[in-house]
């Protein structure tokens, strides 16, 4: 909606002939009748007496689904910048917090509020280090959600589980020589 503010009278006039509003008046005016309605549409509360659609002549209500698409996306955007404000950023790059992030961004996700670009463009004030470059690159490529998910599973994840794994191996490996040792000294065979 903020491009109405950088359009001149031809924009103007030709958005309001789209919308059968009045061409008349100044350009503030212009500009000023043009929002309102948009703003009414979005809420869904204008009365669209007098202003036909389709031809036809009956009284209708506007529904959200009439406005054009560029004020669909710039409302659900919108929604999905509030609700971005409360997922964290991602500032560490450990599993756990890693997973809390793609968990709570995955409820978001599935309102399905806009195109998956411009959900991934959302995100980027919400990472940092490698993630910022991880993210980009998924714009960059043009990948979906579920890509962009995968490369993360194959990407980090499964660094961090087999990081996990050789730890695990490292202290069961430890802990058996530990025990072994003991049992040859005579020991109870517990650290």
């Amino acid at each position: 909606m903020s491009d109405i503010y950088h359009w001149q009278r031809p924009e103007l006039e030709e958005e309001c002939k789209q919308w059968d509003l009045s061409t008349e008046g100044s350009v503030r005016e212009l500009r000023e009748r043009l929002t309102s309605y948009i703003r009414s549409c979005l809420k869904g509360e204008m009365d669209t007496k007098g202003v036909s659609f389709g031809g036809g002549s009956n009284e209708e209500r506007v529904a959200f689904s009439e406005a054009p698409q560029s004020l669909r996306d710039n409302a659900e955007g919108s929604v999905l910048s509030d609700l971005l404000k409360d997922v964290p950023r991602l500032t560490s790059e450990e599993l756990k917090a890693i997973l809390k992030f793609f968990v709570d961004l995955k409820a978001i996700y599935e309102l399905n509020l806009v195109p998956d670009n411009m959900f991934l463009m959302r995100l980027l004030p919400k990472v940092q280090g490698s993630f910022l470059t991880f993210f980009g690159d998924c714009i960059r490529h043009g990948d979906s959600w579920e890509q962009c998910k995968a490369r993360v599973l194959k990407e980090y994840i499964h660094l961090f589980v087999r990081e996990k794994m050789i730890q695990e191996l490292v202290v069961f490996h430890f802990q058996e020589r530990v025990s072994v040792e003991g049992i040859y000294k005579g020991g109870s065979g517990c650290c």
